[in-house]
């Protein structure tokens, strides 16, 4: 059985780049432009016509706007360059937050977690605790 496992493991061509599913990528580069553009448009609104009855809220509207905005380029920029990669000897994520890298020597264990009517999620439990970088 030990011998058939290691074949199927080694059966395929490192590495091996996953990215985020297409539905799942539509609607985020979908979404990211909107509430980009979106907070954007509110800021320039907020500039250019304000609030005659409120004067002090064009502030609070203009950083809602930034804070709108932000969110929506970050996660269109982030669907754009989040990878998971398979390697012979490891496991590397690539997203905004930066690359993290897993040898498949350092992993003690695997979990699959589903919560819901989600897909299963895999989770790797690595041997060392993982310090926040």
């Amino acid at each position: 059985m030990e011998a058939q496992r290691s074949t199927a493991i080694r059966s395929f061509d490192y590495p091996r780049s996953y990215r985020i599913g297409g539905g799942w990528r539509l609607f985020l580069i979908l979404f990211g432009i909107a509430f980009g553009l979106g907070g954007l448009a509110a800021v320039a609104m907020a500039i250019r016509e304000g609030n005659p009855a409120n004067p002090s809220g064009a502030p609070f509207l203009i950083a809602l706007g930034l804070a709108i905005s932000a969110m929506g380029f970050y996660a269109l920029v982030d669907t754009l360059r989040s990878k998971i990669t398979l390697d012979r000897d490891a496991v590397e994520r690539i997203d905004l937050r930066g690359r993290r890298l897993l040898r498949y020597d350092d992993i003690a264990g695997v979990r699959i977690t589903r919560a819901g009517n989600n897909s299963p999620t895999v989770v790797l439990i690595p041997r060392t605790p993982v310090r926040a970088s």
